[in-house]
C-alpha cells in the first residue's frame, strides 16, 4: 500500500437494508471503512443513487447524506448533489442556477453520477451543464443506450460529448461505464460497446483524442469498466495513465458490502496502481495525481 487514495465514486446507505431489484443489501459506512482499510483509501465521495428515475433503486435524501457525512467523517469526506436535467420544469428554462447554489451552500462538492437516459446534448442537459460550469461543479457521466436501462445517451465514438464540451467551455465532465471505457481502443463497435471487450488494444481510441483536445475532460477509474479496459494491455495502460495523469481520477464504485472479496476490480485497480508505481511503470508524480491530487483539485473548497 503506497498512498492514501481518495475514492471519487462510491455508493452507500445509512442503514442496512436491501431495496427491491437489488442483488444484496447496500454498503454502510462501516462496510466502506473495512474496504478502504484493505485497499489504502482515506475517504470517499458518496454518490446518491436515485438522481434520475431510471436509476432510483435506493434514493438518499440530502439530509441523510449530510448526517452520514457528519457521523462518519473518517470515511465519507464529500458528497455529490443529486440532479437530473428534467428537474424543476423539465425544460431548458429550468432554474438550475438557484438549485446548484443551494446545493453548494449545503456543502456539495460535485454533481452525482448522471444516469438520465436522454441524449447528452439535449437542450435540458446543456442548460444544466452551463449552470454546473458556472458553479464549478464537476459532473460524472454514466453512459448508456437509448430506451434500455439507465445512462446518458451518446453514439459510437462519442460525438455528443464532444459537442457538449465545445458548447460549454470550462465544464468538467468525468467519463465512466463500459460505453465510455471501450472507446480506449479502435475495436469498439455497435455490437460490443456495452460489454467488456477483451484482448489486446487495437490502437488508440476516441478517449485519447478527446482527452488531448479537452483538458477539462476526466476519466473515472472506478468499476469493472475501467479495470477491464486497462487490463487488456497493462503496458499500454501504464503509458495511458502517465500521459493523462492530470485527467484520470481514482474511484471504486463500491455499492455493496464485502467489496474487496466479491468485486475483484475494487482491489484489482488499487493493486494495479500500487504495483505500477513500485515497478517504475508509472512515475510517483503520476501516481499521486491519479490517487489523490486530481481529486483534491476537483473537490476545491469542499476538500
Amino acid at each position: 500500500m503506497k498512498f492514501q487514495k481518495i475514492d471519487m465514486h462510491m455508493h452507500c446507505s445509512s442503514a442496512e437494508y436491501q431495496p427491491p431489484f437489488v442483488r444484496g443489501r447496500l454498503a454502510t459506512p462501516e462496510d466502506l471503512r473495512a474496504a478502504y482499510d484493505a485497499i489504502g483509501v482515506e475517504r470517499g465521495l458518496v454518490f446518491p443513487m436515485g438522481a434520475s428515475s431510471e436509476c432510483a433503486l435506493s434514493p438518499l435524501s440530502v439530509r441523510e447524506i449530510q448526517e452520514m457525512k457528519r457521523s462518519h467523517a473518517d470515511t465519507i469526506g464529500w458528497w455529490a448533489a443529486p440532479v437530473d436535467p428534467r428537474n424543476i420544469t423539465n425544460t431548458p428554462a429550468s432554474d438550475f442556477d438557484t438549485l446548484l447554489s443551494w446545493y453548494k451552500e449545503l456543502g456539495a462538492a460535485c454533481i452525482s453520477e448522471m444516469t438520465a437516459n436522454i441524449p447528452l446534448d439535449d437542450p435540458r442537459f446543456i442548460a444544466l451543464f452551463r449552470a454546473c460550469a458556472k458553479h464549478r461543479l464537476p459532473v460524472t457521466l454514466h453512459f448508456g443506450v437509448p430506451g434500455r436501462g439507465y445512462g446518458v445517451v451518446d453514439e459510437l465514438h462519442l460525438p455528443r460529448i464532444e459537442r457538449v464540451l465545445e458548447q460549454v467551455p470550462g465544464l468538467i465532465l468525468i467519463g465512466h461505464s463500459p460505453i465510455w471505457w471501450n472507446e480506449i481502443s479502435t475495436d469498439v463497435t455497435e455490437a460490443n460497446r456495452e460489454g467488456y471487450i477483451t484482448g489486446p488494444l487495437q490502437g488508440e481510441g476516441r478517449i485519447q483524442q478527446l482527452l488531448r483536445r479537452f483538458p477539462n475532460l476526466r476519466c473515472d477509474l472506478s468499476a469493472n469498466s475501467a479495470y477491464a479496459a486497462l487490463r487488456r494491455d497493462p503496458a499500454y495502460a501504464c503509458a495511458f495513465l502517465e500521459e493523462f495523469s492530470s485527467q484520470v481520477i481514482y474511484g471504486t464504485d463500491i455499492a455493496f458490502p464485502n467489496a474487496v472479496q466479491f468485486a475483484p476490480f475494487v482491489k484489482g485497480m488499487s493493486d494495479f496502481l500500487d504495483q505500477a508505481v513500485d515497478a517504475g511503470e508509472i512515475t510517483d508524480q503520476a501516481y499521486k495525481r491519479i490517487c489523490r491530487e486530481n481529486a483534491l483539485a476537483l473537490l476545491g473548497p469542499a476538500a
